[in-house]
């Protein structure tokens, strides 16, 4: 029996060898192996990051045609971007022609000499045959605007004419003078005011004798000019001038006047009258007041005033008509 036991391990020397010359055999084949199939991975490797690298470019390149086209897209927009001003800048046209609607309307014309007066009169045109008279221009009436007056001869009536328009042309008038004629002219003598109301009355000589001059006022109311007259209602008029045995004349002052005649008597004195009278309206009127009027003799010939008369002028302007 411990001959069989020594026996033994012997024989199991030589599998133990070879056992182990197998198993490093198959370590090199295994590193053989991996070495192999490593130099290979690291070739797909390799490919793999060209095949990576391609596609990168491809991509760039492709994103670099995107970045490229995108600029095209980009510009577009400024024409849209630009036209926005045109259509910013194009209501100043309506801004601008604004003011032209304010101040197309002109503005309502100013009243007439007639409207103002709330009055309308028409003489008509003058006739072809007459003589015309210097005229004289003022405010006639008291209403705004200024009126012309002359007078003329009608040829065809034989008598005298004055006349009183506006300067507007929106208003004339005319009194025709019976009393006239050829021989002594009718003529305005001046603008005046006798009563001191504002409004001036015409002073006219409307005809005359040898040694004097009838004198009249007329006034221009209502878009009419008419003569001022008496109490009675007829046309007034004064004697002015002297002879041998008349004198007449009168004086404007203190807002009345003074009408004076006197006349010498067989007893070699003078009769004297002397009237104060106011106009009211188109009407002479007693003043009313103490001695306003005086009936008398002188003492002796000597004449107690002289003749004329004395009133004073309203500014006015000469003018030619017609």
């Amino acid at each position: 029996m411990n001959s069989d036991q020594n026996s033994g391990p012997s024989r199991n020397s030589p599998d133990r060898r070879l056992v182990v010359l197998l198993v490093v055999l198959v370590l090199i084949i295994g590193l053989l192996l991996g070495w192999l199939l490593g130099g290979g991975s690291y070739k797909s490797d390799d490919d793999s990051m060209t095949a990576t690298e391609e596609s990168g470019l491809v991509e760039q390149a492709a994103e670099s045609v995107t970045t490229t086209a995108a600029p095209v897209t980009t510009t577009a927009p400024p024409p849209t971007t630009t036209a926005a001003p045109v259509t910013t800048t194009a209501p100043p046209p309506t801004t601008t022609q604004a003011p032209v609607t304010t101040t197309a309307p002109p503005p309502p014309p100013a009243p007439t000499q007639a409207e103002a007066a709330g009055c309308w009169f028409d003489a008509g045109p003058l006739p072809e045959n007459i003589s015309l008279n210097m005229g004289f221009q003022a405010d006639l009436d008291g209403v705004a605007g200024e009126e012309v007056a002359y007078t003329y001869f009608n040829h065809d009536l034989g008598k005298w004419v004055l006349r009183a328009e506006a300067v507007d042309g929106s208003f004339s008038s005319e009194w025709l003078i019976q009393d006239s004629d050829m021989v002594f002219a009718t003529d305005i003598l001046g603008v005046v005011d006798t009563n001191a109301d504002g409004l001036p009355e015409l002073m006219v000589k409307v005809g005359g004798g040898a040694y004097t001059q009838s004198i009249g006022f007329a006034v221009v109311r209502d878009c009419e000019v008419e003569p001022t007259r008496n109490l009675e209602g007829g046309v007034w008029t004064w004697a002015v001038g002297a002879s041998v045995q008349n004198i007449g004349g009168f004086e404007c002052t203190n807002g009345y006047v003074r009408f004076e005649t006197a006349s010498l008597t067989e007893a070699s004195v003078w009769f004297v009258r002397s009237y104060k009278n106011s106009l009211n309206g188109i009407v002479w009127e007693s003043t009313g007041a103490a001695g306003s009027n005086y009936v008398g003799e002188t003492d002796d010939d000597t004449p107690p005033f002289e003749s004329g008369y004395v009133c004073a002028t309203l500014p006015s302007m000469m003018v030619e008509v017609g």
